[in-house]
């Protein structure tokens, strides 16, 4: 098989980035979001979700509708305790989790709100293209190294060090643009977190976030650098320092 892989590198390479652009640009876009959307909306019950608007600040319901959006809204109570939003073109589908709607005001509520709007408003195109960019630099990488070491690599232990190399880049490069992914999406939590602020005010959003927080026991801090490195969002006490300052 490795014997295969070197034979057949270069257009191994370019087959792996058009699979990497299929799935997530064509295939997640297209067949899996609109399945998720076509499970949701069969089990949606409007009275239930007039009942849940009653915890949401009327402006922000407003504010959905001036920017063109229809609001769905469910509940999942065996779920755990968390607010989770995602979006298809001209709908966004909230999904309220466990007993966030119980241990939350409705100004609380609201502000988790507008921050999730916010994200919907930002779009993920760009995360999206920031994923292709990385997953091509690395599969330009792995085989720039090995177009400049094939004259110095028996052809024998070719297949072996393709093996070396891929490892190689995913320990290094991939590891430095995982960093490089959740710096970035940090930064959008904290203009979310921002946006929010220009609705409710900063002790709502302190509130909220601690107590989805604790509800999920989230207790351990961890230091800014493992932060970055294997989280997307900042940590509870760094958030709420960003929130203090604005």
């Amino acid at each position: 098989m490795l014997f295969m892989y070197y034979k057949m590198k270069y257009l191994c390479g370019v087959l792996r980035i058009a699979f990497y652009i299929g799935y997530f640009f064509i295939y997640i876009d297209v067949f899996d979001y609109n399945n998720d959307i076509e499970r949701y909306k069969k089990s949606y019950n409007i009275k239930a979700a007039k009942n849940i608007k009653k915890y949401i600040l009327k402006k922000f319901i407003d504010e959905v509708k001036n920017n063109n959006y229809k609001l769905y809204i469910k509940e999942y109570k065996l779920r755990p305790a968390n607010v989770e939003v995602f979006f298809r073109k001209e709908s966004i589908f909230v999904e309220v989790c466990g007993d966030s709607l119980k241990k939350l005001t409705k100004n609380e509520f609201t502000s988790i709100l507008y921050h999730e709007f916010k994200h919907v408003l930002i779009g993920t195109f760009k995360v999206r293209i920031l994923d292709l960019m990385n997953f091509i630099f690395m599969v330009v990488a792995e085989y720039l190294i090995i177009y400049l070491t094939r004259k110095k690599i028996n052809n024998k232990d070719s297949p072996k060090n393709c093996l070396k190399i891929y490892l190689f880049i995913n320990v290094t490069l991939g590891v430095f643009f995982n960093f490089l992914r959740n710096y970035i999406i940090c930064l959008e939590e904290i203009e979310c977190d921002r946006y929010s602020l220009l609705h409710v005010d900063k002790s709502y959003l302190i509130s909220a976030l601690t107590t989805l927080n604790n509800l999920a026991n989230n207790f351990v801090k961890h230091s800014y650098l493992y932060n970055i490195m294997y989280q997307d969002h900042p940590s509870l006490d760094r958030r709420i320092n960003y929130i203090n300052s604005m």
